[in-house]
């Protein structure tokens, strides 16, 4: 995140929560929709020692994400939805 962006945003923030994982704020992009980021994300000196890379992806990770999100489609369809246990993932 540019720290131009980190100035648009920090002027929608709507509310700051402060959790046991650390400070959350509830922001306003600039489509409108509010969604919830770590503080860090808009600090300044976080982001400068950051280095921007090729992205990177945990093919495991993602593999469990779109069973997740298969089994939330079938759910909301009215669908039975089956557990599918690691080995048959």
């Amino acid at each position: 995140m540019t720290h131009d962006l980190a100035s648009l945003i920090r002027t929608g923030v709507r509310r700051v929560e402060h959790r046991a994982t650390g400070q959350f704020l509830k922001v306003e992009g600039p489509s409108g929709i509010v969604v919830s980021i770590p503080g860090w994300m808009l600090d300044v000196h976080v982001c400068a020692g950051m280095k921007t890379g090729s992205p990177q992806v945990d093919l495991a990770a993602r593999a469990k994400a779109a069973i997740t999100l298969a089994q939330i489609m079938m759910q909301a369809a009215g669908l039975p939805v089956e557990e599918l246990d690691d080995d048959r993932r």
